[in-house]
C-alpha cells in the first residue's frame, strides 16, 4: 500500500466497451477515481496541457492507463508513443486494451513499452475476472511510484 491517490485512464471510443470496462472495474470494489477518454486526441490534449500546467493530481497520483488500439485520428500506438517519450511518465503502466490478437500490433505494442496486452472479451463475466486480475496486480502486487517520485 501507499499514500498516493489511484486512478484508471481508460482511453477508448467504443462506449459499449467503454462502459463494460467501467462496471466491472467499479464491480470490483474499486475505490480510486475513474476517467474515460473517447479519443486518443482528447486524452493527449489533457495529458499535454496537465504536464504544462504542472497539475498536482497527474504528480501525486498512480496511474493505470487502459488503451484501445483501433480509434479514428490518434489510436492507441499514438497514445503510448507520447507516454513513453515523455521522461516524467515514463512509470505509468500502459495495458493495451484491444480485439486485435494480430502479432504484428502485439509486437508493435512492446517495441513502443507496452506493460501489457489484453484482448477484450465478448462476456462481461470473463471483462469482470480479466479486469479484476489486472487491478490486483498493479494495484496489489505491484509497487507504483506516482511520476514525481520517479522524474
Amino acid at each position: 500500500m501507499h499514500n498516493f491517490s489511484d486512478a484508471i485512464i481508460l482511453v477508448d471510443d467504443d462506449m459499449e466497451d467503454a462502459y463494460l470496462i467501467a462496471r466491472a472495474i467499479e464491480s470490483h470494489g474499486w475505490k480510486g477515481e475513474f476517467q474515460h477518454f473517447t479519443s486518443g486526441a482528447d486524452f493527449l490534449s489533457y495529458f499535454h496541457n496537465s504536464i504544462k500546467d504542472n497539475r498536482q493530481w497527474l504528480y501525486n497520483t498512480c496511474i493505470l492507463l487502459l488503451v484501445d488500439i483501433r480509434m479514428p485520428g490518434d489510436d492507441g500506438f499514438s497514445v503510448l508513443k507520447s507516454i513513453r517519450t515523455d521522461a516524467k511518465m515514463t512509470s505509468i503502466p500502459v495495458c493495451m486494451l484491444t480485439t486485435s490478437r494480430h502479432s504484428i500490433d502485439v509486437r508493435r505494442a512492446f517495441t513502443l513499452g507496452a506493460n501489457c496486452y489484453l484482448c477484450k472479451s465478448n462476456s462481461f463475466a470473463e471483462t469482470k475476472e480479466q479486469i479484476a486480475r489486472t487491478l490486483d496486480f498493479w494495484f496489489k502486487q505491484s509497487v507504483l511510484l506516482p511520476p514525481r517520485e520517479v522524474a
